[in-house]
Order: structure tokens, then C-alpha cells, then sequence
């Protein structure tokens, strides 16, 4: 039922954000919330931004600041490692 991707949804979103977003934007997570890799990679990371504006904009129960917040922090995080990547290099 859609109520219950909904709330699917809802539950991955949380655990992203407080697992991934509060401590460094981490994208290998183990399903108990700790870091596996900490490798850093721009894809899933960009790919992670993409999801929380597409819910943020698309759907009215995910227009909350965390989200926005979490989505601004990792496309900060995700400018300065390329910015370092290119001109550092």
C-alpha cells in the first residue's frame, strides 16, 4: 500500500539523516546504522542529495528543515571535495 512505503520511506529517511548526515555524510552504512567504509564517494553522496530535495519538493510530509538541512550540508560537503579534488591536485 502506499501507506506503507510511506512509512518505509519515512523510517530509511530518518536513519539516513541521523546516521549519515549528522556524523560526516557517510554513504556505507550497515543496516545497524555504523559505518563500513569511510570512503567518501561522490556518487552515492550526490545521489543521496538528489533523493532528499526530490522528496522535499515532491512531497508534502518530507517538507521538514532536517531534510532541507541535510540536503544543503551534502551538496556544501560534496562542492568542497571536488573544489579540493581539482584544484588541490
Amino acid at each position: 500500500s502506499a501507506e506503507g512505503v510511506g512509512a518505509v520511506v519515512g523510517s530509511v529517511l530518518r536513519e539516513l539523516i541521523e546516521s549519515s548526515f549528522s556524523r560526516g555524510f557517510f554513504t556505507c552504512l550497515s543496516r545497524d546504522g555504523s559505518v563500513y567504509d569511510e570512503l567518501k564517494y561522490i556518487w552515492l553522496q550526490g545521489r543521496q542529495i538528489w533523493t532528499y530535495c526530490r522528496l522535499y519538493r515532491t512531497l508534502q510530509r518530507f517538507r521538514r528543515p532536517e531534510i532541507l538541512a541535510a540536503a544543503v550540508a551534502g551538496t556544501h560537503s560534496n562542492l568542497r571535495v571536488q573544489l579540493a579534488a581539482r584544484f588541490l591536485n
